[in-house]
């Protein structure tokens, strides 16, 4: 939900920077990895009881996840490899930034495992779809069926929010954790619900 706002915003003021790019000569995959490299170095620091630093970093890797698709935008790179990275290092970054939240605070260790079954449950069902929709793709189009997946309430933005409030209110760990694994929940829920519709049977 977050995301559709903020990354337009994002690319529309570092188009000047298109310069930059070319410049360094970095591909978008190095500030894929980049992203990724923040996200677990914030994670130890997290585990360690470095908190304030393991957030800065943690949101400076996703600073970084957020170039990634632009770079390759400006620089005419965009493609499915690079897509197939990104959605990697992300779903990995919030992996193991979860481990780190465990380690720091394990007295809620099953509500982190609930929380990381619930992202597996959440991004597995679209890409899922996005499977059998490709295999399909000249049935959906015959139908005249398009699926367009709503953006739900629990995106990277939300989750940089999310993980933003453990760490700076520790102390309520207790509800922003059952919160933020409702909305996880619900964004699941409702993402299969559109599925289900998409891919249900079709009126003869």
């Amino acid at each position: 939900m977050l995301d559709g706002a903020f990354r337009p915003w994002l690319e529309k003021r570092l188009e000047p920077l298109a310069w930059l790019w070319k410049l360094l000569g970095w591909s978008p995959q190095v500030y894929t990895g980049l992203g990724l490299l923040s996200a677990l170095i914030a994670s130890f620091l997290l585990a360690f009881g470095h908190q304030y630093w393991a957030l800065a970093l943690w949101l400076l890797g996703r600073l970084f996840d957020g170039l990634d698709g632009i770079v390759a935008r400006q620089l005419g790179q965009a493609s499915q490899w690079g897509a197939y990275l990104d959605i990697l290092a992300d779903m990995s970054a919030y992996g193991c930034f979860l481990l780190g939240f465990a380690v720091w605070k394990p007295e809620y260790s099953l509500l982190w495992l609930a929380l990381a079954v619930s992202y597996t449950a959440c991004i597995t069902g679209v890409l899922a779809f996005t499977s059998i929709q490709k295999t399909e793709e000249a049935d959906l189009k015959s139908q005249k069926r398009k699926l367009f997946l709503s953006p739900g309430l629990a995106e990277a933005g939300e989750t940089s929010v999310a993980y933003s409030v453990f760490i700076l209110f520790p102390q309520s760990l207790p509800y922003a954790l059952w919160v933020w694994l409702s909305i996880v929940l619900y964004t699941t829920i409702m993402r299969a619900i559109e599925v289900a519709r998409a891919l249900g049977p079709v009126d003869r």
